[in-house]
């Protein structure tokens, strides 16, 4: 056969394999952001870059335990592919029906 058609799956599979890679880049960043928003968020903190520093440290953390950071990164990456899916197919805002609570206003 032609030299086109020995490459052919390459040249398919490097621009997927960069697709999958990317995204899962990305999705562990949403995921770590999102862990350490939740975290700080138990203590009363409501800023942003305070949950993006302490997703940054708890990386830092679990890439230095052999066998259970995997799992935990794995699952991570798992809730930022869930919030990037969200945001994509819907608004990733609660609506009326999801809030535990009613507003303020209402009561």
């Amino acid at each position: 056969m032609g030299l086109l058609a020995d490459h052919a799956g390459l040249v398919a599979a490097y621009p997927l394999a960069l697709l999958v890679l990317g995204t899962t880049f990305i999705a562990q960043a949403i995921g770590f952001i999102a862990f350490g928003n939740a975290i700080v968020a138990r203590f009363g903190v409501d800023h942003d870059w305070v949950g993006l520093l302490v997703g940054v440290a708890l990386a830092a953390v679990l890439a230095l335990v052999p066998y259970a950071g995997a799992p935990v990164v794995l699952l991570i990456t798992i809730v930022g592919l869930g919030g990037m899916t969200r945001t994509a197919l819907g608004s990733g805002k609660r609506t009326e029906r999801e809030q535990s609570m009613p507003p303020a206003h209402r009561l």
